[in-house]
């Protein structure tokens, strides 16, 4: 097989009922791919992963000399499988869009998506959207939100890559205690009020530490009516403290 980048020219359709890649399948896959000179075209890209579909096109030169374009649009694709294959306990069907642009030696990547609901590590998240953008290096969540017991919570923050280093901020303004204590009907029954929390949590792919601040500006507690109620909060290795 020789080197296919060479030739001035390519026309190729490819096709395949199936394709696993990084433990995740895809199905129904069309791809039609042209090259002329130093440029080559994704002019298609169709492909199916369960009830969702995939579609894209994009150019890109083998020199390098211009800035990669490339844009995929996802629909109703299941987080399950894609998230299980990296490790991760996802549920929920998310749509969006992927762009690829810079250079080839140095790609940017802009992602948007949302999901109606979405189940992360058995909480239960609705109207989610996320706005992302990066390298190859490291992702900057722009601005991530997600609705949690009827309110909603914002995360921001950068994620360097490789080695892995994260530093997050998370904010939530309006979130009733009652709700967060459904499963407590002891607590529940003697805590109510609303409460908001700030906290910056930061990292890496073995460590991780926090601190932030929760506030409650009116807040009842087994009979007692407490006010302006702010309370330190931190969390390192595998506990929080207050």
């Amino acid at each position: 097989g020789g080197d296919l980048t060479k030739l001035e020219k390519i026309n190729l359709n490819v096709s395949a009922k199936s394709i696993i890649a990084s433990g995740v399948t895809f199905n129904n896959i069309n791809a039609a791919v042209a090259k002329n000179n130093d440029k080559i075209s994704l002019e298609s890209l169709n492909a199916t992963n369960g009830s969702g579909k995939i579609t894209g096109n994009g150019t890109a030169t083998v020199s390098g000399k211009e800035p990669m374009n490339f844009n995929f649009k996802f629909d109703n694709l299941a987080l399950a499988s894609l998230a299980s294959a990296s490790g991760l306990d996802i549920k929920g069907n998310l749509s969006g869009n992927l762009k690829i642009a810079g250079t080839n030696s140095n790609p940017e990547i802009f992602f948007n998506a949302l999901s109606p609901a979405l189940n992360v590590v058995g909480l239960s998240l609705n109207n989610f959207a996320a706005d992302i953008s990066g390298t190859s290096k490291a992702l900057k969540f722009n601005k991530v939100t997600a609705n949690f017991e009827g309110s909603e919570i914002i995360a921001l923050g950068n994620v360097q890559l490789s080695p892995m280093k994260f530093n997050i901020a998370l904010n939530e303004n309006n979130i009733k205690i009652e709700n967060l204590l459904r499963e407590m009907p002891d607590l529940k029954n003697n805590l109510a009020g609303t409460a908001g929390f700030t906290f910056n949590i930061s990292g890496t792919d073995s460590t991780a530490s926090g601190k932030g601040t929760l506030k409650a500006p009116n807040f009842k507690a087994y009979g007692l009516n407490l006010t302006n109620i702010n309370l330190p909060l931190s969390y390192s290795g595998n506990s929080f403290a207050s």
